[in-house]
C-alpha cells in the first residue's frame, strides 16, 4: 500500500482526523512550496520533514511523522 492510500484507508477508520492532519497547521497551496518549506524545516531540527496532501482542506502540509506513526 502506498502513503496515499495508507492516509487515506486511516482518515476513513477515523485514525486520522482534521485535527491532527490540518487545523493549526501552514496550507502550502502546491506540494512544491510545501517541500520548500520541509527541506528547510528539517535542516532546522535535523531531522526528514515530510509533505503530504491533506484530505480534509486539499492544500499541502509537513509533517515529521508518517502517516499513522504514533510519535
Amino acid at each position: 500500500m502506498n502513503h496515499r492510500d495508507r492516509a487515506l484507508a486511516l482518515v476513513r477508520s477515523g485514525h486520522i482526523t482534521a485535527e491532527s492532519a490540518c487545523t493549526h497547521k501552514v496550507a502550502y497551496p502546491t506540494q512544491n512550496d510545501a517541500r520548500h518549506a520541509a527541506k528547510h524545516v528539517g535542516k532546522m531540527h535535523g531531522r526528514t520533514v515530510e509533505t503530504y496532501h491533506c484530505p480534509f482542506c486539499s492544500a499541502y502540509h509537513i509533517t515529521k511523522r508518517r502517516h499513522g506513526e504514533d510519535a
